[in-house]
């Protein structure tokens, strides 16, 4: 075994004693989480690393001959529904970028996750071979799944159904999330660590066979399979790291030793050299000499290869003109070795008029598709503005007709990096900022996250229910103004927007309401609830509804039973 668990436990134990590390805009709960999420965020930020909000980052269309021919879907960007922004597999996982992704609608471990890859970096050589690929994208796997279900795991405190139990794979607990934080009292923090480093073991072992064989040679632990994970990544990848594009891209813009192995070798030893930075035996090798050194880095390889895929599909004077502005941030590159001379922000302001000026003459993506990166960049950019508006048309559809066309805008300059769906921001947003609409807001941000009750009540009716509440995904919306009157009026036109106001608001009346959107089984549920009983439903008070009203709820699967007789 490479490491001792013994030490490996000792080493996570002392991290809780140091200060919290923090990285900008990234949740803390998500970097404190556990001991190992302490370490790896610790070098993370030592390595100037830092992660994109997935939803304000533009993610347009790819070139199709980057993508399998026998799946030419996966060029396609993904699309809004009810506020949710699918992430495809394809386009969000490349080991290239180092920057990871911040998803609101993820569990707060991918966080660890994600900035381990970048520690990690990724593997490429010019004639790099499929399965030399296949093999460097499981090294670059390894440690990063390793952290997911074993390393992340020790010393974590989950909820009481779930506690001591290890990674929950594809389920989802709301309650494990709420709870996560470090725990001392974890008697299988020491078999966890074991069994990881085990895991670790076995996987550089199969990767030596590969090698040494030339044929894929599996390591299956339960439902992981990194060297099939390996194969379908070469399968994905391979035409885009095969292309023009992305050898100009190595050649400029990527740092062997800093972020890029030259060959697997390299690429097993930062594997080790980072897993053991985990353990706190040493400090891996810096990725970059200083923390600002490293996000001058990550930038200038960011907008330039964002700007290497518009290249690609380019043609006579505009593509020379790209070029240039390529070759003017790859001249960037040099500075974040030595840590001297530092100008990346310079750079990207001075690309980012260049590219708004060449987009008035040819036909191009908008800047704001390009500069969409997903994080604060230069001059107010780095919100997909344009991705965002749809997110929110599609989230709550009346009421974006009656928003002013700066509101994307608006709210991205304040959108928190919470792990909440982006109807739920926006509304709480809208509280301040649209109250004319809040209401209406409020009604469809309940409508498009409102959740599938659970199966239990229906399969276990009639054993005796001993306690009722209201169905698990339920939301209860109260409001000045009746909502589905709001949102049937702006429908029909007669709320509308008017210059800097709202118009026809009058068409809508005044006075307390409440309602009730649920789902008890796969159909939609809106009904109108009395205030008093709304205000009791909300604070768990069945008692004070009123038997009638009780009684229907529970008929219509609304009000659920919580226990039931054995």
């Amino acid at each position: 075994m490479l490491i001792s668990p013994d030490h490996a436990l000792e080493a996570l134990l002392a991290e809780l004693q140091r200060p919290a590390p923090s990285l900008p805009l990234v949740p803390e709960r998500d970097l404190t989480r556990t001991p190992a999420a302490r370490r790896v965020a610790r070098m993370a930020g030592d390595a100037g690393l830092f992660l994109f909000h997935y939803e304000h980052r533009s993610t347009g269309d790819l070139p199709e001959d980057w993508v399998p021919a026998q799946q030419p879907e996966l060029a396609l960007a993904p699309e809004w529904a009810a506020g949710v922004l699918p992430e495809p597999k394809y386009q969000s996982f490349r080991h290239d970028l180092p920057i990871g992704g911040f998803n609101p609608g993820h569990r707060a471990k991918w966080t660890t996750h994600e900035l381990c890859h970048g520690l990690v970096g990724f593997g490429w050589w010019p004639a790099q071979s499929p399965l030399a690929l296949a093999t460097a994208s499981r090294l670059a796997e390894l440690l990063p799944v390793a952290l997911w279900y074993f390393f992340d795991e020790a010393l974590l405190l989950r909820c009481d159904d779930h506690r001591g139990g290890g990674a929950l794979f594809r389920t989802f607990c709301a309650e494990c999330e709420r709870v996560a934080a470090p725990w001392t009292d974890d008697l299988h923090a020491r078999q966890r660590l074991a069994d990881g480093l085990r895991f670790v073991d076995r996987e550089l072992a199969a990767i030596a066979r590969t090698r040494r064989e030339g044929r894929p040679v599996p390591n299956l632990w339960a439902t992981i399979d990194l060297c099939s994970d390996g194969m379908a990544y070469a399968d994905g990848h391979g035409r885009r790291l095969r292309s023009e594009a992305f050898a100009y891209f190595a050649r400029r813009f990527a740092v062997a030793g800093g972020g890029m192995a030259p060959d697997l070798d390299a690429l097993e030893a930062r594997v080790l050299d980072v897993l053991h930075g985990v353990f706190g035996l040493r400090e891996p090798a810096p990725l970059a000499p200083t923390p600002e050194a490293g996000r001058a880095r990550w930038m200038l390889q960011d907008v330039g290869w964002r700007l290497l895929t518009v290249w690609h599909e380019t043609e006579g004077e505009s593509a020379d003109a790209l070029l240039a502005m390529i070759e003017h941030l790859a001249d960037g590159i040099p500075a974040t070795r030595s840590g001297q001379g530092l100008d990346a922000e310079a750079r990207l302001s001075q690309v980012l008029a260049d590219y708004q000026e060449l987009v008035e003459e040819w036909v191009l993506p908008p800047a704001d598709h390009v500069f969409g990166v997903g994080y604060p960049l230069v001059d107010g950019w780095g919100s997909a503005w344009e991705q965002l508006g749809e997110g929110i048309d599609s989230a709550v559809p009346n009421a974006s007709r009656l928003l002013e066309p700066d509101t994307a805008h608006r709210f991205a300059e304040h959108d928190a990096w919470t792990r909440e769906p982006l109807p739920t921001r926006f509304a709480r947003w809208a509280v301040d900022e649209e109250p004319e609409l809040s209401d209406l807001i409020a009604f469809e941000t309940a409508v498009a996250t409102v959740r599938p009750g659970p199966d239990a009540p229906r399969i276990l009716a009639g054993s005796g229910e001993v306690e009722l509440a209201l169905i698990d995904g339920a939301h209860i919306v109260r409001t000045s103004r009746d909502p589905v009157a709001f949102a049937d009026a702006v429908e029909a036109g007669d709320v509308y927007r008017e210059g800097d106001g709202i118009g026809g608001l009058d068409e809508v009346p005044e006075g307390d309401a409440a309602v009730l959107i649920a789902k008890p089984g796969k159909d939609l549920l809106v009904l109108d609830l009395d205030p008093a009983a709304a205000d009791a439903l909300l604070a768990g008070d069945i008692d004070a509804v009123e038997p009638e009203v009780a009684a229907s709820l529970a008929q219509l699967g609304v009000l659920v039973p919580t226990r039931w007789r054995v």
